[in-house]
């Protein structure tokens, strides 16, 4: 989260982000060797195997080749980002997948939401073939574990999407939902309330008021202090918004769409109660029937050609 922050801040900015990927798959890249010598031994291998291994590894150099420059010789020790490039020309790419997000240049994760939605898709279509064979609650739980689950995967980085997607989104739930419950005829509300649940969306703005109150109480790592920031002059006021520093946005896909510019509105329009609830769990079983109005772009009514 803290990463895609920094990336929407220098886009809302007008500037450039890149990022270095390195392969550390290599065993004597990414061990430091006399630890590894050591656990060797401590497993049972013996002296002799112990020192034909560390003669391999002792002694091992590389550089770093860009165009027809190279960098000076290091020793291998152990792994270094910095000097481990897996002996291969840096390349540029439009799109990586990192730790199971695919990320691309125009941050829109289009690419990523697209594998979701095909993944969703194939797994509702074998729901489909079988929900005439399985009773209700059965079907419920198929849906819940392997449909709608595949949504709740890291949903801060991507929950900002364009309206292409969030249609796209709603209709694949809508679709799931008319299964479960075989009723072709209420709307997408409908079955929400049927349900008694809510649309990826709100569950993502769900989400993110959980991830505001883990701050706003001590409870989420340090680093999330560069997302989410405390208004020194009101730290202690968890009722308001005001306890949050919100940056002045340039543009509307980087700025007011960040989760940085977006958070101190969310937590404003938490109910006090759920606010003040004295643990995180009684916090989340909370905020989890809260019906967000959201303020994003994705909720306003849209008209087309208009906007």
């Amino acid at each position: 989260i803290v990463m895609f922050e920094k990336f929407n801040e220098m886009l809302d900015a007008g500037n450039h982000f890149g990022a270095l990927f390195t392969d550390l798959s290599k065993a004597f890249d990414c061990l430091d060797h006399k630890l590894l010598i050591a656990k060797l031994h401590f497993y049972g291998v013996s002296s002799i195997s112990n020192k034909l291994i560390y003669s391999y590894l002792r002694g091992r150099t590389q550089r770093i080749k860009i165009n027809e420059t190279y960098s000076e010789v290091f020793e291998i020790s152990k792994s270094s980002i910095e000097m481990f490039i897996d002996d291969q020309k840096i390349q540029s790419s439009t799109s990586e997948t990192l730790l199971g997000v695919t990320i691309d240049s125009e941050l829109n994760f289009e690419e990523h939401l697209s594998s979701i939605c095909n993944r969703v898709s194939k797994k509702l279509s074998a729901l489909a073939r079988i929900a005439n064979l399985i009773s209700f609650e059965n079907r419920r739980k198929i849906f819940k574990a392997f449909i709608e689950s595949q949504f709740n995967y890291c949903p801060l980085i991507w929950m900002q999407h364009s309206r292409t997607f969030n249609n796209k989104i709603n209709r694949i739930h809508e679709r799931a939902l008319r299964l479960v419950y075989s009723d072709y005829d209420s709307s997408f509300a409908d079955l929400l309330v049927k349900d008694g649940s809510f649309s990826i969306h709100h569950r993502n703005v769900q989400t993110l008021a959980i991830e505001i109150y883990k701050f706003s109480y001590d409870l989420s790592p340090q680093i999330m202090s560069n997302v989410f920031q405390k208004n020194d002059n009101n730290c202690y006021n968890l009722r308001s918004n005001s306890n949050f520093y919100s940056r002045n946005p340039k543009t509307i896909r980087y700025g007011t769409e960040s989760i940085t510019y977006l958070a101190p509105k969310i937590w404003s329009l938490v109910p006090n109660f759920i606010k003040l609830s004295p643990s995180l769990d009684i916090f989340k079983n909370k905020i989890r029937k809260w019906a967000p109005n959201c303020p994003c772009r994705l909720c306003k009514n849209y008209v087309q050609h208009v906007g």
